[in-house]
């Protein structure tokens, strides 16, 4: 018992520490609600089935398609995840259709990005840097110029 607790307070500090248990079984109640809510959310929201012709669905598919060309053996993913993962990433990202179909060829193209990229969720989440890159790596523009004019 605390110094504040002598013998003859001891009701009282007893009843103290049964209140805090009572709010302590109150609060632990009130998690799984909210929980069971939250998991009930999600599901609500994860019913959208994308179809062939859908933006999202087809740029998921141009990724998977692109990663096996070069890992035949790359196991299946979720493309329905794939394509909510590109559908948000235009809708809450603000980010195009078209240019997440050409990051898709940049980062597949790229010797680093193409092993760092296998799922719609990191291109979604790489997307700032890899436009940042492919922005760097785009050639300047300059006048083209013949072997001559090199020489000349």
């Amino acid at each position: 018992m605390s110094k504040a607790c002598d013998q003859n307070d001891h009701t009282r500090c007893s009843n103290r520490s049964h209140a805090g248990d009572q709010n302590e079984q109150t609060n632990t109640n009130r998690l799984p609600e909210t929980t069971t809510e939250t998991t009930n959310n999600k599901r609500l929201n994860s019913k959208t089935e994308y179809g062939p012709d859908d933006p999202p669905y087809k740029v998921a598919v141009h990724l998977l398609t692109r990663i096996k060309q070069r890992q035949p053996d790359f196991k299946e993913p979720n493309l329905q995840k794939w394509a909510n993962d590109i559908r948000l990433a235009h809708e809450r990202d603000h980010r195009d259709y078209e240019k997440l179909d050409w990051l898709v060829d940049w980062s597949q193209d790229n010797s680093f990005w193409q092993a760092n990229i296998l799922s719609a969720g990191k291109l979604r989440k790489q997307y700032d840097t890899l436009i940042g890159q492919a922005e760097r790596d785009r050639p300047t523009n300059v006048a083209p110029q013949t072997r001559e004019d090199w020489f000349g």
